[in-house]
């Protein structure tokens, strides 16, 4: 990047910040500001603007060690604009996933597989197949909007295909119990 402070004439200096990549295209993120003033005036707006970008970039982080608990509670208390049913039935899904063991793996840890295997604990525990399928679209939907928000570096459950209409809600995975899938509960 060209010289951040630059004089564009006696009085008049322009700043360039940084702001990193886009998110979507990926390319350089730069912003332009005029300040009227002196060198020491323009040095320390840039010193502003400079911290300013460093927030904003740290906010685009990852946050690959995050627990599935903690980002159902960050996507739950994100700005939606759902319709109050939809954010009480969410809120009931959510409060169901953190207690479950689940809710204690990372979010980077859950596969296909994993979900399979709470689906089947779900369904011996006796929950019902709307239940599941409830939990399942919530987890579908907190992990892609963690995907897009640049919380989580990949999407977890990529590749997992949705159910087909002829088989099952919940199809038992090849392992003695559901259970043994789910990781040890840490207190």
């Amino acid at each position: 990047m060209p010289d951040p402070l630059r004089e564009r004439r006696p009085g008049t200096w322009e700043l360039r910040v940084a702001l990193g990549p886009h998110e979507v295209s990926g390319r350089s993120l730069v912003r332009s500001v005029t300040v009227h003033g002196d060198l020491d005036d323009a040095a320390a707006a840039l010193a502003r603007w400079a911290a300013t970008a460093q927030t904003v970039r740290a906010g685009r982080r990852a946050a690959p060690g995050i627990t599935l608990g903690d980002l159902l509670t960050r996507w739950l208390t994100a700005p939606h604009g759902w319709r109050p049913s939809t954010l009480a039935g969410y809120t009931s899904m959510v409060k169901a996933l953190r207690a479950d063991p689940l809710g204690h793996r990372r979010a980077t840890a859950l596969s296909p597989q994993v979900l399979r295997c709470a689906m089947a604990a779900w369904t011996s525990d006796g929950v019902g197949p709307p239940t599941v399928d409830g939990r399942v679209r919530c987890l579908r939907s907190a992990l892609s909007w963690a995907y897009r928000e640049g919380i989580l570096d990949s999407p977890p459950l990529r590749g997992c295909a949705d159910r087909p209409p002829d088989r099952p809600v919940c199809t038992p995975p090849s392992t003695p119990s559901g259970r043994s899938c789910a990781p040890p509960r840490t207190t």
